[in-house]
């Protein structure tokens, strides 16, 4: 998970990064706007992701 000082956040699986080879830029995994700054990286068990869709109540 990636949180930016502007409260844009993302969830991404580890799967879903692509990889890239050695002569390769590296990968982009959130657009930043400009004078926005990333805040938080975090990383999220699969355990716990499952616990809190679990307790939260169907609508």
């Amino acid at each position: 998970m990636i949180i930016t000082q502007q409260a844009k956040l993302i969830r991404l699986e580890a799967g879903e990064i692509r990889k890239t080879g050695r002569s390769a830029q590296g990968v982009r995994l959130i657009k930043i706007e400009e004078g926005d700054k990333v805040t938080s990286a975090s990383l999220v068990e699969a355990a716990a992701e499952e616990e809190t869709e679990e307790e939260t109540p169907a609508s």
